[in-house]
């Protein structure tokens, strides 16, 4: 090959590098997927989850207080159903004993009256 061919082949390899990067340029862009709005929405939807996710807690802590002041009170309720059946066992042991009281007055009360019956029985 002489110079001239050579430089004939170089500039024809140029013209043809120039035409495609000519006509890569011109095309448009909507074959090219756009990335900018998917991730957009992908960063909206994790802001989401995130906000989400915080409420989530927010409420796991509340359910958390609620759970530790519910022991609290089933354990004061505990303790007063305990003392209510303290009371009531005194209150039965109380009654018991006015019962066995009144049969004693009772018993008394009708020795009085036989008493009474045979010395007036005597007079």
């Amino acid at each position: 090959m002489n110079d001239r061919t050579k430089k004939i082949l170089v500039a024809i390899v140029v013209a043809v590098i120039v035409c495609a990067a000519a006509f890569l340029c011109s095309r448009s862009r909507a074959d090219v997927p756009d990335n900018g709005n998917r991730a957009d929405d992908a960063r909206e939807q994790l802001e989401r989850a995130r906000l989400n996710q915080q409420a989530a807690e927010g409420q796991l802590d509340e359910a958390s207080d609620t759970a530790k002041d519910l022991g609290g009170e089933i354990t004061g309720i505990r303790e007063e159903v305990h003392e209510a059946r303290i009371t009531a066992d005194g209150i039965k042991e109380d009654n018991d004993r006015a019962g066995r009281l009144i049969t004693e007055c009772r018993e008394i009360l009708e020795r009085v009256h036989r008493r009474g019956e045979s010395q007036a029985g005597e007079n």
